[in-house]
């Protein structure tokens, strides 16, 4: 019995189609990138960019106050 036996071969092609779906996705982004920019820009380009702003952490959705009290309660002085 191998490895391969034990995958359901429906998880694989849903697996495989959510893969498909956000490499394309990706392509896409890039399309426009460079469209907008004048410019051929990279995969990799692109990538960074999706990664610097899936870190960042925006203020707008809650006051400040509030974003300051959590951040005390996470990690106390």
């Amino acid at each position: 019995m191998s490895a391969r036996d034990d995958v359901d071969p429906q998880e694989t092609e849903i697996g495989s189609d959510a893969d498909d779906v956000g490499e394309s996705i990706i392509r896409y982004v890039r399309m426009v990138t460079s469209l907008i920019e004048g410019r051929r820009v990279s995969l990799e380009e692109i990538k960074e960019m999706l990664k610097k702003k899936e870190r960042q952490h925006s203020l707008t959705r809650r006051r400040r106050v509030d974003y300051l009290v959590q951040q005390l309660n996470k990690d106390p002085p």
